[in-house]
């Protein structure tokens, strides 16, 4: 889907994306083409799933040891990217949200 979005998103463009989440590691994906739009309107469907997700076990965790400690690996470089998300969100960003069952069958 990244490269599919990276190949079509054009600079100075106003785009709309229908998704069910988004995530800074997607915004890091697609950052080149993202930061170069004019604008995005994102319509999310119910958000209710998110209250079902079990953060534990949907991301793998990666640790390095470092002098008898351990380090959450890319730490520093996820929150470097969540600010600049949420930099790009706030300009560039209008969210909306469609609360309907079965999104999907529309």
């Amino acid at each position: 889907m990244g490269n599919f979005l990276n190949e079509k998103i054009q600079a100075n463009a106003t785009c709309r994306f229908v998704f069910a989440y988004f995530s800074i590691f997607g915004f890091e994906a697609l950052r080149a083409s993202l930061l170069e739009i004019d604008e995005l309107h994102f319509l999310f469907g119910d958000p209710a799933f998110i209250k079902q997700i079990d953060v534990e076990q949907s991301q793998a965790k990666a640790f390095d040891i470092i002098e008898q400690d351990l380090w959450l690996k890319n730490r520093l470089e996820q929150k470097a990217i969540a600010k600049l998300c949420a930099q790009w969100i706030s300009e560039k960003v209008k969210i909306h949200s469609l609360i309907k069952s079965n999104l999907g069958s529309m």
